[in-house]
């Protein structure tokens, strides 16, 4: 009598299901209080195999599903009255449940489940044709200088590390940070203040000490800035510091994802010093350390370059990684245009 009684609940189920997809409502199998799937996760009814509910994820049905759950006209044209009822229907599954005791789904929650809402994921806009064909005569111009600008000269051979599967060297990735700098510079309203030291920097601190970079910021007032950009060159391997001096704390962004506590320590200790030096009352105390493990990654050993510019690039204005490692040609001719043309893009 139990089974019975069992069995027509959950075919009074099923069918309520059946009302609630055509009444663009969709609910997932784990929505469902345990005590009315049944023995298994897998199908509402045991042991008969039924079809799983429509599943969606982040508000967008799987692909083979699309075609059967999407119906945008239904959505669309659905009126109050189909909406008031569906909440009805809603209400109808949550009484189902064997147990009275078991969590009940707000009914909230089954009408925030629509298929019509979609998560859009946004990536690095591409170059138009006038850019990329810019880029093209750069690269096979015969010109000894592709640009001199910020008293740095770019030659053919520099540019040329920009082409697929090569190495970034120092006069690459120095020319790209004085590029961020003059944009914050120009337009202070819209963008963070930013220093971002050249890559000669870091390898003297670590080597000699705050003693041997003390006259680098006899111009510039660190401490007047959101952000100051270390880049960390490790022999054969680019990374990105940085020093959040709104956020207060010391930032390392390694395309490979590893750690540096030892860079970590150096820019707290040279920060304390140029605090001292500029007579600057600091407490670095509740400063944090930041190195983020969900940022985007390198999966090859040429790319680590590419990588640490658009981090610091992205970084200086508030932006979160919308790039990856499939970006990585896109991003190498979208900074030969930038270069050349001495202005970043975004």
């Amino acid at each position: 009598m139990e089974l019975e009684l069992r069995l027509r609940r959950k075919k009074k189920l099923r069918l309520l299901l059946n009302r609630l997809k055509t009444t663009n409502l969709f609910l997932t199998v784990k929505d469902i209080p345990r005590e009315t799937r049944g023995p298994t996760h897998e199908n509402l009814e045991h042991p008969y195999k039924q079809p799983k509910p429509n599943v969606i994820t982040n508000g967008v049905p799987k692909a083979h599903e699309r075609s059967n759950s999407c119906d945008t006209h239904k959505a669309t044209h659905m009126g109050k009255g189909a909406r008031s009822d569906s909440v009805g229907l809603a209400k109808d599954v949550q009484r189902l449940s064997l147990n009275e005791k078991s969590p009940i789904l707000p009914v909230a929650k089954i009408l925030q489940k629509s298929p019509n809402k979609k998560t859009t994921i946004k990536e690095p806009a591409p170059l138009g044709p006038t850019a990329l064909n810019k880029v093209e005569e750069i690269l096979n111009s015969r010109s000894r200088v592709v640009v001199e600008a910020f008293n740095i000269t770019i030659c053919r051979e520099d540019i040329f590390r920009l082409r697929d599967k090569q190495w970034l060297n120092d006069e690459i990735i120095n020319f790209y940070g004085t590029l961020i700098m003059e944009r914050a510079k120009a337009r202070p309203d819209q963008y963070p203040s930013v220093h971002v030291f050249n890559t000669y920097f870091y390898p003297l601190l670590l080597e000699n000490g705050y003693s041997k970079v003390q006259r680098w910021t006899r111009k510039v007032d660190l401490f007047s800035k959101d952000l100051v950009i270390i880049p960390v060159h490790l022999g054969v391997h680019w990374c990105c510091a940085i020093i959040n001096m709104k956020s207060k704390r010391f930032e390392y962004y390694d395309p490979l994802l590893s750690s540096n506590p030892r860079c970590l320590k150096a820019l707290r200790s040279y920060l304390h010093e140029e605090a001292e030096s500029k007579k600057v009352d600091v407490d670095l105390s509740g400063w944090t350390n930041y190195t983020p493990k969900d940022i985007p990654r390198q999966e090859n050993g040429y790319d680590c370059g590419v990588f640490s510019c658009q981090y610091a690039e992205y970084a200086s204005r508030n932006s979160p990684f919308l790039f990856s490692q499939r970006h990585m040609s896109q991003l190498r001719r979208q900074m030969i245009y930038e270069i050349a043309s001495a202005k970043l893009v975004n």
